[in-house]
C-alpha cells in the first residue's frame, strides 16, 4: 500500500497582543537561538521527511517569507494569504485546500519543543495504528492557557478542556499529525462553525472528531516540554535556553531540559 505524502500546516496568520512591544514584525520570524523561531520548527519537521510546508499568513505579514527564504533549499514552502484571521483555526481550515489528499503534521509556529523528532514518532504511530489523529501530548500544569487532554483508560484522547480552570488533568498538546479524512472534518466543521459566526479553537474541532467516532492516538512525551513564546516572559526564557543549551536545535540536543 502506497502511504500518502506529507504536508505540514503552519498557522501564523495572528497578531502577537500578547507579545505588546516587546518584538518588531512578525513573532514568527523573531530571533531565538539564532535563526527565527520558525526555522526550529522547520528542523523538526524535516527530520520527520517533511519538506513540503504550507503556511497561512495575515496580509501584510510580508517579513515571514523574507525571514524563511533561505530556508527554502531544504524546504518548500507555499503560503496562503488571509485578509483576516480571528483565529488559528481561521487560518489551518485556509490551508486545508493545499492539503489535498495528503497526511497532514500541524506545526505552531510560536512553539519550540522537545524531543526534536516528535513528528517522526507521531507518524510512526499513526502508520503502525491507521488512527485519524495522533496529537502529541506533553505535561503540562497551565490549564487557563492551553488545552488540556483527557484520556481513556487506553490512554487515547478523549476530551479536551479548552483554557479552563484546572481540572486535574497531566498532559496539553502541542502537536498533531492527521490523515485526509480527518482534513475533510476539520474543513466541514470550522466552515459550519464560521458561518455561525462562533469562535473556534483547533481544539473545538478535534474534539468534535472525537465525539463522531474518530479514531484518535495519544503519543505521550513524557521527558518532553515545549514553550509558547507568545508573552515577553515565555521569549525571554525561550532566548534564556539557547544561550544555556547552543545545541537546542540540533539532534545532538534531545536529552537538553529545553522547549
Amino acid at each position: 500500500m502506497t502511504m500518502p505524502s506529507i504536508v505540514a500546516v503552519i498557522p501564523a496568520a495572528g497578531r502577537a497582543i500578547r507579545l505588546g512591544d516587546a518584538v518588531e514584525g512578525s513573532k514568527e520570524v523573531v530571533e531565538v537561538g539564532g535563526a527565527p523561531v520558525t526555522a526550529h520548527l522547520l528542523h523538526r519537521l524535516q527530520l520527520a521527511g517533511i519538506d513540503t510546508v504550507v503556511i497561512a499568513l495575515r496580509s501584510g505579514k510580508w517579513d515571514i517569507p523574507a525571514a524563511l527564504q533561505p530556508y527554502r533549499e531544504d524546504t518548500t514552502i507555499s503560503y496562503v494569504v488571509l485578509e483576516e484571521s480571528p483565529s488559528a483555526a481561521h487560518s489551518v481550515a485556509a490551508a486545508m485546500p493545499m492539503a489535498a489528499d495528503r497526511l497532514v503534521a500541524l506545526g505552531f509556529p510560536d512553539i519550540l519543543f522537545h524531543p526534536i523528532d516528535a513528528y517522526r514518532r507521531l507518524l510512526e504511530r499513526q502508520r503502525s495504528t491507521s488512527a485519524d489523529i495522533v496529537m502529541g501530548l506533553f505535561p503540562s500544569g497551565d490549564a487557563e492557557s492551553v488545552d488540556m487532554v483527557e484520556l481513556d483508560a487506553e490512554n487515547r484522547p478523549r476530551r479536551l478542556v479548552i483554557k479552563q480552570p484546572d481540572q486535574g488533568l497531566r498532559y496539553s498538546w502541542a502537536v498533531a499529525v492527521w490523515t485526509p479524512r480527518f482534513s475533510r472534518h476539520f474543513a466541514d466543521f470550522t466552515a459550519s462553525a464560521f458561518a455561525n459566526g462562533h469562535e473556534l479553537h483547533v481544539g473545538d474541532a478535534i474534539q468534535a472528531a472525537l465525539d463522531g467516532g474518530f479514531e484518535a492516538e495519544a503519543l505521550i512525551f513524557e521527558d518532553g516540554g515545549y514553550l509558547d513564546i507568545g508573552t515577553p516572559e515565555s521569549l525571554e526564557e525561550a532566548r534564556r535556553l539557547f544561550v544555556e543549551h547552543p545545541n537546542l536545535g540540533d539532534a545532538s540536543s534531545d536529552s537538553k531540559p529545553a522547549a
